[in-house]
Protein backbone atom coordinates (compact mmCIF):
# COMPACT_ATOMS: atom_id res chain seq x y z
CA UNK A 1 0.00 0.00 0.00
CA UNK A 2 1.25 3.55 -1.32
CA UNK A 3 1.83 5.99 1.37
CA UNK A 4 3.65 8.48 0.39
CA UNK A 5 4.37 10.93 -3.09
CA UNK A 6 7.90 12.40 -3.64
CA UNK A 7 7.21 15.31 -6.35
CA UNK A 8 9.65 16.43 -8.83
CA UNK A 9 9.46 20.37 -8.78
CA UNK A 10 10.71 22.10 -12.54
CA UNK A 11 8.15 21.16 -15.10
CA UNK A 12 5.92 19.01 -13.04
CA UNK A 13 4.82 21.59 -10.04
CA UNK A 14 6.40 24.79 -11.35
CA UNK A 15 6.72 25.39 -15.12
CA UNK A 16 9.91 28.33 -16.49
CA UNK A 17 8.77 31.68 -17.32
CA UNK A 18 7.60 31.56 -20.97
CA UNK A 19 10.23 33.50 -22.93
CA UNK A 20 8.57 36.66 -24.56
CA UNK A 21 6.75 37.90 -21.76
CA UNK A 22 10.28 36.91 -19.23
CA UNK A 23 12.29 38.85 -21.75
CA UNK A 24 10.02 42.36 -21.53
CA UNK A 25 9.84 42.62 -17.98
CA UNK A 26 13.97 41.91 -18.01
CA UNK A 27 14.07 45.01 -20.44
CA UNK A 28 11.48 46.82 -18.26
CA UNK A 29 13.72 46.53 -15.48
CA UNK A 30 16.77 47.87 -17.67
CA UNK A 31 18.53 44.07 -18.02
CA UNK A 32 19.29 43.18 -21.70
CA UNK A 33 19.95 39.36 -22.33
CA UNK A 34 21.94 37.74 -25.08
CA UNK A 35 20.20 35.39 -27.42
CA UNK A 36 23.53 32.82 -26.19
CA UNK A 37 21.92 32.78 -22.30
CA UNK A 38 18.22 33.19 -22.91
CA UNK A 39 17.65 29.35 -23.56
CA UNK A 40 19.26 28.67 -20.35
CA UNK A 41 17.86 31.34 -18.16
CA UNK A 42 14.27 30.16 -19.77
CA UNK A 43 14.97 27.21 -18.80
CA UNK A 44 15.69 28.22 -14.69
CA UNK A 45 19.44 28.63 -15.15
CA UNK A 46 19.12 32.51 -14.22
CA UNK A 47 23.30 32.74 -13.90
CA UNK A 48 23.81 31.83 -17.64
CA UNK A 49 24.33 35.45 -18.88
CA UNK A 50 27.09 35.78 -15.90
CA UNK A 51 28.43 32.44 -16.84
CA UNK A 52 29.14 34.00 -20.17
CA UNK A 53 29.95 36.77 -19.00
CA UNK A 54 33.00 35.54 -16.69
CA UNK A 55 33.70 32.74 -19.17
CA UNK A 56 32.50 29.96 -18.05
CA UNK A 57 30.34 26.94 -19.93
CA UNK A 58 26.78 27.38 -18.61
CA UNK A 59 26.19 23.50 -19.15
CA UNK A 60 29.70 22.68 -17.07
CA UNK A 61 28.80 25.61 -14.52
CA UNK A 62 24.94 24.57 -14.40
CA UNK A 63 26.56 21.06 -13.22
CA UNK A 64 28.37 22.02 -10.73
CA UNK A 65 26.23 24.55 -8.99
CA UNK A 66 23.31 21.96 -8.88
CA UNK A 67 25.67 20.03 -6.41
CA UNK A 68 26.91 23.09 -4.33
CA UNK A 69 25.32 24.82 -1.75
CA UNK A 70 26.07 28.45 -2.60
CA UNK A 71 23.50 30.11 -0.51
CA UNK A 72 24.44 33.78 -2.27
CA UNK A 73 24.73 34.95 -5.43
CA UNK A 74 27.80 36.01 -4.89
CA UNK A 75 29.11 32.89 -3.61
CA UNK A 76 27.57 31.16 -7.08
CA UNK A 77 29.14 33.93 -8.74
CA UNK A 78 32.64 33.22 -7.50
CA UNK A 79 32.14 29.51 -8.23
CA UNK A 80 31.26 30.62 -11.96
CA UNK A 81 34.59 32.83 -12.17
CA UNK A 82 36.52 29.87 -10.92
CA UNK A 83 35.25 27.79 -13.45
CA UNK A 84 35.98 30.17 -16.15
CA UNK A 85 39.36 31.05 -14.93
CA UNK A 86 38.13 34.84 -14.35
CA UNK A 87 40.85 37.05 -12.87
CA UNK A 88 40.12 39.92 -10.26
CA UNK A 89 37.10 40.31 -8.44
CA UNK A 90 33.37 39.84 -9.35
CA UNK A 91 32.49 43.24 -11.25
CA UNK A 92 29.41 44.71 -8.69
CA UNK A 93 26.95 45.23 -11.80
CA UNK A 94 26.78 41.80 -12.51
CA UNK A 95 26.35 40.93 -9.08
CA UNK A 96 23.32 43.21 -8.86
CA UNK A 97 22.17 42.40 -12.36
CA UNK A 98 22.21 38.47 -11.80
CA UNK A 99 20.60 38.95 -8.62
CA UNK A 100 17.76 40.73 -10.09
CA UNK A 101 17.48 38.07 -12.97
CA UNK A 102 17.02 35.06 -10.63
CA UNK A 103 14.84 37.47 -8.50
CA UNK A 104 12.73 37.95 -11.73
CA UNK A 105 12.77 34.25 -13.19
CA UNK A 106 11.25 33.08 -9.83
CA UNK A 107 8.45 35.77 -9.89
CA UNK A 108 7.66 34.56 -13.36
CA UNK A 109 7.98 31.05 -13.05
CA UNK A 110 4.17 29.25 -13.47
CA UNK A 111 2.72 27.04 -11.05
CA UNK A 112 1.01 24.34 -12.16
CA UNK A 113 -2.52 25.35 -12.66
CA UNK A 114 -3.69 22.20 -10.95
CA UNK A 115 -1.21 22.08 -8.36
CA UNK A 116 -2.48 22.78 -5.47
CA UNK A 117 -5.80 21.25 -5.91
CA UNK A 118 -3.92 17.55 -6.16
CA UNK A 119 -1.81 18.17 -3.37
CA UNK A 120 -4.41 19.32 -1.08
CA UNK A 121 -6.55 16.09 -1.90
CA UNK A 122 -3.94 13.76 -1.61
CA UNK A 123 -3.03 15.59 1.84
CA UNK A 124 -6.21 15.22 2.63
CA UNK A 125 -6.25 11.54 2.26
CA UNK A 126 -3.44 11.35 4.62
CA UNK A 127 -1.09 10.82 1.95
CA UNK A 128 2.78 11.93 2.66
CA UNK A 129 4.34 14.18 0.97
CA UNK A 130 7.59 14.87 -0.11
CA UNK A 131 9.81 17.01 -2.93
CA UNK A 132 13.24 16.29 -4.83
CA UNK A 133 14.48 18.26 -7.01
CA UNK A 134 17.77 19.11 -9.20
CA UNK A 135 17.87 22.24 -8.13
CA UNK A 136 20.62 25.56 -7.95
CA UNK A 137 20.64 27.68 -4.61
CA UNK A 138 19.30 30.78 -5.63
CA UNK A 139 16.58 29.45 -7.36
CA UNK A 140 15.16 27.20 -4.04
CA UNK A 141 12.65 30.21 -3.45
CA UNK A 142 10.49 28.92 -5.92
CA UNK A 143 9.08 26.70 -2.85
CA UNK A 144 7.59 29.68 -1.18
CA UNK A 145 7.08 31.99 -3.97
CA UNK A 146 4.40 29.58 -4.83
CA UNK A 147 2.87 28.65 -1.04
CA UNK A 148 4.60 25.02 -1.67
CA UNK A 149 6.32 24.91 1.24
CA UNK A 150 3.18 24.46 3.38
CA UNK A 151 2.85 21.07 1.80
CA UNK A 152 6.93 20.98 1.66
CA UNK A 153 8.29 22.36 4.88
CA UNK A 154 11.65 20.01 4.13
CA UNK A 155 12.30 19.71 0.58
CA UNK A 156 14.91 17.86 -0.67
CA UNK A 157 17.18 19.39 -2.82
CA UNK A 158 20.52 19.06 -5.03
CA UNK A 159 22.74 21.83 -3.43
CA UNK A 160 21.72 21.01 -0.15
CA UNK A 161 22.26 16.60 -0.37
CA UNK A 162 25.46 17.50 -3.11
CA UNK A 163 24.15 15.01 -5.60
CA UNK A 164 21.84 15.10 -8.19
CA UNK A 165 18.89 12.31 -9.48
CA UNK A 166 19.18 9.38 -10.30
CA UNK A 167 21.59 8.71 -7.58
CA UNK A 168 19.96 7.16 -4.94
CA UNK A 169 20.98 9.13 -2.05
CA UNK A 170 18.60 12.36 -3.26
CA UNK A 171 15.78 9.86 -3.06
CA UNK A 172 16.22 8.68 0.24
CA UNK A 173 17.14 12.08 1.46
CA UNK A 174 13.44 12.51 0.16
CA UNK A 175 11.88 9.36 1.62
CA UNK A 176 13.60 10.58 5.08
CA UNK A 177 12.32 13.92 4.68
CA UNK A 178 8.55 12.78 4.36
CA UNK A 179 9.02 10.13 6.79
CA UNK A 180 8.79 6.85 4.34
CA UNK A 181 9.72 4.08 3.04
CA UNK A 182 10.73 3.09 -0.39
CA UNK A 183 8.20 0.79 -1.03
CA UNK A 184 5.78 2.57 0.59
CA UNK A 185 6.17 5.65 -2.15
CA UNK A 186 5.98 7.00 -5.94
CA UNK A 187 7.84 9.43 -7.54
CA UNK A 188 6.40 11.81 -9.55
CA UNK A 189 8.58 13.49 -12.33
CA UNK A 190 9.17 14.52 -16.13
CA UNK A 191 12.28 12.83 -16.79
CA UNK A 192 12.63 9.15 -17.20
CA UNK A 193 16.43 9.22 -16.21
CA UNK A 194 16.40 11.20 -13.46
CA UNK A 195 12.65 10.96 -12.05
CA UNK A 196 11.42 7.60 -12.79
CA UNK A 197 14.64 5.38 -13.40
CA UNK A 198 16.15 6.96 -10.48
CA UNK A 199 12.82 6.09 -8.32
CA UNK A 200 13.12 2.39 -9.73
CA UNK A 201 16.33 1.90 -8.14
CA UNK A 202 15.37 2.85 -5.00
CA UNK A 203 12.31 0.31 -5.09
CA UNK A 204 9.91 3.32 -5.48
CA UNK A 205 7.30 2.96 -7.81
CA UNK A 206 6.73 5.95 -10.19
CA UNK A 207 4.54 8.26 -12.12
CA UNK A 208 6.09 9.71 -15.62
CA UNK A 209 4.28 13.11 -15.92
CA UNK A 210 4.30 13.99 -19.75
CA UNK A 211 2.70 17.14 -20.82
CA UNK A 212 3.60 17.17 -24.27
CA UNK A 213 0.80 15.24 -25.69
CA UNK A 214 2.97 11.87 -26.55
CA UNK A 215 6.25 11.86 -26.13
CA UNK A 216 9.31 9.84 -27.89
CA UNK A 217 8.89 7.03 -25.49
CA UNK A 218 5.50 6.40 -26.45
CA UNK A 219 5.95 6.43 -29.97
CA UNK A 220 9.17 4.00 -29.58
CA UNK A 221 7.22 1.65 -27.00
CA UNK A 222 5.24 -0.67 -29.72
CA UNK A 223 8.65 -0.84 -31.26
CA UNK A 224 10.07 -1.86 -28.05
CA UNK A 225 7.49 -4.35 -27.20
CA UNK A 226 8.11 -6.12 -30.07
CA UNK A 227 10.98 -7.47 -28.74
CA UNK A 228 9.98 -7.86 -25.02
CA UNK A 229 7.17 -9.30 -22.83
CA UNK A 230 6.78 -8.29 -18.86
CA UNK A 231 5.22 -10.68 -16.61
CA UNK A 232 4.99 -10.19 -12.99
CA UNK A 233 6.54 -6.29 -11.60
CA UNK A 234 9.51 -5.81 -12.51
CA UNK A 235 9.84 -8.96 -14.74
CA UNK A 236 10.93 -8.28 -18.75
CA UNK A 237 11.52 -11.70 -20.96
CA UNK A 238 13.25 -11.39 -24.32
CA UNK A 239 10.53 -12.69 -27.17
CA UNK A 240 11.96 -16.61 -28.29
CA UNK A 241 11.29 -15.24 -32.21
CA UNK A 242 14.08 -12.61 -31.69
CA UNK A 243 16.36 -13.83 -28.62
CA UNK A 244 19.59 -14.59 -31.45
CA UNK A 245 18.82 -11.33 -33.00
CA UNK A 246 19.02 -9.53 -30.41
CA UNK A 247 22.11 -11.23 -28.81
CA UNK A 248 24.22 -10.82 -31.17
CA UNK A 249 23.45 -6.39 -30.92
CA UNK A 250 23.28 -6.17 -27.29
CA UNK A 251 26.27 -4.62 -25.49
CA UNK A 252 25.10 -7.22 -22.03
CA UNK A 253 23.84 -11.03 -22.47
CA UNK A 254 20.42 -10.98 -22.72
CA UNK A 255 19.79 -13.13 -19.21
CA UNK A 256 21.37 -9.91 -17.51
CA UNK A 257 19.30 -7.67 -18.62
CA UNK A 258 16.00 -10.31 -17.69
CA UNK A 259 17.62 -10.32 -14.10
CA UNK A 260 17.74 -6.94 -13.30
CA UNK A 261 17.13 -4.38 -16.52
CA UNK A 262 17.04 -1.23 -14.18
CA UNK A 263 20.99 -2.01 -13.68
CA UNK A 264 21.55 -2.08 -17.54
CA UNK A 265 19.14 0.78 -18.55
CA UNK A 266 21.51 3.13 -20.13
CA UNK A 267 23.38 -0.07 -22.10
CA UNK A 268 20.33 -0.81 -24.15
CA UNK A 269 19.32 1.50 -27.05
CA UNK A 270 15.43 2.49 -26.02
CA UNK A 271 16.10 0.61 -23.16
CA UNK A 272 14.03 3.08 -20.91
CA UNK A 273 10.93 1.87 -22.67
CA UNK A 274 10.68 -1.59 -21.19
CA UNK A 275 9.96 -0.16 -17.91
CA UNK A 276 6.37 2.27 -19.68
CA UNK A 277 5.46 -1.27 -19.47
CA UNK A 278 6.57 -2.35 -15.91
CA UNK A 279 3.51 -2.26 -13.16
CA UNK A 280 6.22 -0.11 -11.16
CA UNK A 281 5.52 2.74 -13.74
CA UNK A 282 2.37 4.62 -14.85
CA UNK A 283 2.10 7.38 -17.19
CA UNK A 284 -0.36 10.68 -17.08
CA UNK A 285 -0.72 13.92 -19.02
CA UNK A 286 -2.03 15.95 -16.12
CA UNK A 287 -1.38 16.04 -12.50
CA UNK A 288 -4.89 15.85 -11.55
CA UNK A 289 -4.66 12.02 -13.22
CA UNK A 290 -2.05 11.25 -10.32
CA UNK A 291 -5.02 10.55 -7.81
CA UNK A 292 -6.57 8.17 -10.31
CA UNK A 293 -3.44 6.46 -10.23
CA UNK A 294 -2.59 6.55 -6.95
CA UNK A 295 -5.88 5.32 -5.76
CA UNK A 296 -5.41 2.12 -8.23
CA UNK A 297 -1.85 1.53 -6.86
CA UNK A 298 -3.52 1.55 -3.61
CA UNK A 299 -4.75 -2.53 -4.86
Amino acid sequence: MLTCVIFDLFRTLVHPPLPDEFISVLTDRGIHISSEALPWISAGFPLASACLHLGADPSRTLHILLRRNSPSITDALMTTAEIGGHKGPIPKGLVAETREVCRTTIEMTRLDPQARFVLSELKARNVRLGLASNTISCMTGVVKHHGLHLWFPSPTFSCVIGITKPNARLFLGALSAAHCGATQAVMVGDTWTCDIVGALRVNMKAIFLDQSGGSPVHRLFQDVSSFWTVGTIGEVRCRPEVRDLLSKSLPVPIETIEASPADHLNELPGGQLIFNALRDVRTVASLSEILHCFSYSRD
